[in-house]
């Protein structure tokens, strides 16, 4: 008879730990599947704030998933020695929702282009976080490229 391999303390312990309470359910699924992506990296999602429930799912989606996968991409540039943190934090503040996503940038250079050699099919996430945020009336910022990224995204709610 087969028995399945047991799962450790550590396993149940690991999904524990990715566990996150926006508010949002679907933005929890998107930031418990990011940070997996990132732990096998070394790098941790620090999530605080609060994330409507009222965003339409497909623009969620674009936004964050995104957003982490551009910050999950930079901090895989790091040195192993370089423990890496991108911080996502959110508000809603006067029925304006605020994402303010932050990462290490190893760069050096200020440059929103792809650092991917396949151009055709890569670099569109900066763009797609754009007009999905003009989309809902709102706009997108990156007042700072280095030594850290930061992103921030602000648009109206119900």
């Amino acid at each position: 008879r087969d028995v399945a391999p047991s799962r450790g303390l550590g396993d149940v312990y690991k999904r524990q730990a990715n566990k996150f309470s926006s508010g949002n359910q679907i933005a929890d699924s998107i930031l418990s599947e990011k940070s997996e992506s990132a732990a096998n990296i070394g790098t941790q999602i620090q999530f605080s704030g609060f994330i409507s429930d009222e965003i339409p799912a497909v623009d969620l989606c674009t936004m964050l998933s995104n957003a982490l996968d551009n910050a999950i991409e930079a901090c895989e540039k790091l040195s192993l020695t370089d423990s890496a943190v991108i911080t996502v934090k959110c508000a809603v503040v006067q029925n304006v929702q605020v994402i303010k996503l932050s990462n290490p940038n190893p760069d050096n250079k200020n440059s929103t282009e792809t650092s991917k050699l396949d151009k055709d099919n890569h670099g569109f996430g900066l763009y797609n976080i754009r007009r999905t945020v003009e989309k809902l009336g709102g706009e997108m910022r990156i007042p700072k490229q280095f030594p850290e990224f930061v992103l921030e995204l602000e648009f109206p709610i119900k």
